[in-house]
C-alpha cells in the first residue's frame, strides 16, 4: 500500500485498537489505557451498547455479561481531538469549549448563550451587545459563585449596575453619578457636580414635646437634659426616654445643643456627658453672661456603644424648668467620619 500522499494530518493516530481472546467466564479486560466515553467495544464482531460494559477507570473494560471461552473482544479507544496552532476562518460553532492555557481573540466574539469563565481571567476589553439578565433587557455580565447567587452586573449604553441575587441595585456607575446602595436604599451618592451625599449617615434632631420640670442643673454627675421627641432620627440611635444618643460605630461626631430655661435660671456653664461621666474637653463657661438660653457645639471622638447627652449647669438650682420651644430647645448630632 502506498504511503500517505500530501501533508501528514494533525493530530495523528486518534484511534487505538486492542483485541483479546476471552477465557470462560471472563468479564474484565485490561487495556493499555483509554479516555472514558471515548471507546467502542465489540464482542465477536458485534458492537456492544454502553449499557453492556463498564469503562470508567481509564484502564479496565468490564463486561456486564461474562464472555465464553474463545470469544473475541475488540476494544477501540479514541484520543480526544486536540487543536494546536489552528487558524479558523469563516463561522465556527462550538457547543462547549475548555481552554487550559491562553485563549487569544483578535476579533469579535459573539456567544449566543454567553461565556462562563472559571478561575482567574484577565480581559482587556469586553463589548456588551446582546446578552441580557432576566427582566433587565440590558446587555450584561453575570458574576456568580458556585451556587450561582452572588451578584450580577448589567450595563446599558451609559451605565453599569451591580445587582444582588434578588435583582436589587447594589451599585450604579453612570456617566454623571456614582451610587452605592444598602438594602436597596442609597447609602452613598456622588452626582455629576462631584457633590457627595450619604443619606443613611447616622444623624438626629431632637426637641421637647412639653416643658421639662425638676431638672437638676446643680448636678456635676451624669444628669442630662431629656429631649423627648424627634424631628428625625436616621439610624434610630437617639433615645427619647433618656435624651441621649448612642454611637453606632467608632468615629468622629458633631453635636449641637441648646435649651430655653425659665426666666432667671441664669445657666453659667455646660458640658456633655459620655456614659456616666463628664466628657473631658467639652466644658463651656458663659463668663460674666449667665443665660437662660445656653448653647453649645462640639466635635468629639466616640467608640461604638458610647452614650452621650448634654448638661447645662448652674450652682444651687436642682429644680429648673426647660421650656418646650422648637426654636430654642433642641439637640442635633451627626456622624462626620
Amino acid at each position: 500500500m502506498a504511503g500517505y500522499l500530501g501533508s501528514t494530518p494533525v493530530p495523528q493516530a486518534t484511534q487505538h485498537r486492542e483485541s483479546f481472546t476471552a477465557t470462560e467466564g471472563q468479564t474484565s479486560f485490561a487495556t493499555a489505557g483509554y479516555t472514558p466515553q471515548f471507546l467502542d467495544v465489540f464482542l465477536n464482531g458485534s458492537h456492544l451498547s454502553p449499557a453492556d460494559f463498564v469503562a470508567t477507570n481509564s484502564s479496565d473494560v468490564v463486561l456486564v455479561v461474562a464472555a465464553s471461552a474463545d470469544d473475541v473482544c475488540d476494544i477501540v479507544s479514541y484520543t480526544p481531538f486536540e487543536v494546536a496552532g489552528a487558524t479558523f476562518t469563516g463561522t465556527t460553532t462550538v457547543d462547549v469549549a475548555t481552554v487550559g492555557g491562553t485563549l487569544g481573540v483578535a476579533g469579535l466574539v459573539s456567544p449566543a448563550a454567553g461565556i462562563t469563565v472559571v478561575g482567574s481571567t484577565t480581559v482587556d476589553d469586553i463589548l456588551l451587545t446582546a446578552v441580557a439578565l432576566p427582566g433587565t433587557g440590558n446587555p450584561s455580565i453575570a458574576l456568580r459563585n458556585s451556587d450561582n447567587v452572588v451578584y450580577h452586573q448589567s450595563g446599558s449604553a451609559d451605565q453599569i449596575v451591580f445587582l444582588d441575587s434578588g435583582q436589587d441595585t447594589m451599585a450604579l456607575f453612570h456617566d454623571d453619578a456614582i451610587q452605592f446602595n444598602i438594602d436597596n436604599s442609597v447609602a452613598f451618592d456622588i452626582n455629576g457636580a462631584g457633590e457627595v451625599t450619604k443619606p443613611l449617615q447616622p444623624s438626629f434632631h431632637a426637641v421637647r414635646s412639653g416643658n421639662q420640670t425638676g431638672y437638676n442643673a446643680n448636678s456635676t454627675g451624669d444628669h442630662t437634659l431629656v429631649y423627648n421627641a424627634e424631628a428625625y432620627d436616621i439610624g434610630s440611635n437617639f433615645n427619647t426616654s433618656t435624651g441621649r444618643f448612642t454611637a453606632p460605630v467608632d468615629g468622629t461626631y458633631q453635636f449641637v445643643a441648646t435649651a430655653y430655661f425659665t426666666s432667671g435660671t441664669a445657666i453659667t456653664q455646660a458640658w456633655f456627658v459620655v456614659g456616666t461621666g463628664r466628657a473631658e474637653g467639652t466644658d463651656v463657661v458663659y463668663q460674666n453672661a449667665a443665660t437662660d438660653f445656653p448653647y453649645q457645639a462640639i466635635t468629639i471622638k466616640l467608640d461604638a456603644g458610647d452614650v452621650i447627652g448634654w448638661h447645662p449647669y448652674v450652682s444651687g438650682n436642682s429644680n429648673a424648668t426647660i421650656t418646650a420651644n422648637n426654636n430654642h430647645t433642641w439637640f442635633k448630632g451627626t456622624l462626620l467620619h
